[in-house]
C-alpha cells in the first residue's frame, strides 16, 4: 500500500458499509478502505493556496506530534512501566543499602534506617501503582478508539449527466 499524504477523500457508501462489516481494529482509515477490497485511487492536483499547516507555531507543531505519538503508540506506558521496575530495583539496592549501614556502621542516626526503608518502599509502591493506572488508561483509550463509529458529515448523491 502506497501511502500519500491527502486532503480530502471521497468514500462510496458501499466503502463505508463494508469497512463496518470487516470488524478491524485498524485506526488507520486509510488502510481500513485499501484492505477491504474495494478500489482505490489517488487524484493528485496542485492546490491554489497554501496550507495553513506551515503557518503554525514551533509550540503548535510540538504540541501536535506529542498528542500523536501519545495517541497512536505504546510509548507513555512502556515509559512508565520501565521507571517503575526502575525505582523497584533501586528501593531494593536501598534497602539492602540501609540493612548493611545497619550492621556496618556504629554511631548511625537513631530512625534513620526506618525511615529510609519507608520511604524507598513507599515509592516504589507509588511508581507500582501509578504504572497500573496508567496502564488500564491506555486500554481503555485503546478501546474507546477502536471501537468508534465512523461520523458521517454528509453524504450527497452525485448525478452525472
Amino acid at each position: 500500500m502506497r501511502l500519500y499524504t491527502e486532503t480530502a477523500r471521497i468514500i462510496s457508501r458501499r466503502a463505508i458499509n463494508r469497512v463496518g462489516i470487516l470488524n478491524t481494529s485498524v485506526n488507520y482509515r486509510k488502510a481500513t478502505y485499501h484492505y477491504s477490497g474495494l478500489p482505490t485511487k489517488n487524484v493528485f492536483y496542485e492546490p491554489l493556496k497554501d496550507s495553513k499547516y506551515n503557518e503554525l507555531s514551533f509550540g503548535s507543531k510540538f504540541n501536535l506530534a506529542y498528542e500523536i505519538m501519545i495517541r497512536y503508540s505504546h510509548i507513555a506506558s512502556t515509559i512508565s512501566i520501565g521507571l517503575s521496575f526502575f525505582f523497584f530495583a533501586f528501593s531494593v539496592f536501598m534497602i539492602g543499602y540501609v540493612i548493611a549501614s545497619y550492621i556496618i556502621v556504629q554511631n548511625i542516626a537513631s530512625g534513620w534506617t526506618t525511615t529510609m526503608m519507608f520511604l524507598t518502599i513507599s515509592f516504589s509502591g507509588l511508581f507500582l501503582v501509578l504504572s497500573m493506572i496508567l496502564k488500564y488508561l491506555d486500554m481503555l483509550l485503546r478501546d474507546k478508539s477502536i471501537n468508534k463509529t465512523y461520523v458521517y458529515d454528509s453524504i450527497e448523491q452525485i448525478k452525472t449527466k
